[in-house]
């Protein structure tokens, strides 16, 4: 698992991580590459700042309180929009990051 997580960032990484954040598939992708890096114990600096801010800063409150079941289906919602990458690793790390109220 670890190997493929590491392919799929140095396959994807150079395209993605070099392009500006926007809010569409590029900023869903960028999400995706740098918290696999987080998963694997690789963060990817400075680079990946936006690319996580993005995705933490979807947070579901109702009546004051966080409600981590709905942030994670909303954060789902938003990797799910690259389509370019697998849709069992982007429902992996959002199951292991998507109920956290902020980043790591």
């Amino acid at each position: 698992m670890r190997l493929a997580v590491l392919s799929f960032i140095a396959v994807g990484a150079a395209v993605a991580l070099s392009q500006p954040v926007h809010a569409d598939s590029n900023t869903a992708c960028g999400a995706v590459l740098c918290l696999a890096g987080e998963a694997a114990g690789q963060g990817g600096g400075g680079r990946c700042a936006g690319y996580l801010a993005s995705y933490f800063s979807i947070r579901v409150f109702k009546g004051g309180a966080f409600k981590p079941g709905e942030t994670m289906s909303e954060r789902g919602n938003f990797l799910n929009e690259n389509s370019s990458s697998d849709s069992s690793m982007r429902s992996t790390l959002n199951s292991q990051y998507g109920h956290q109220e902020f980043g790591p």
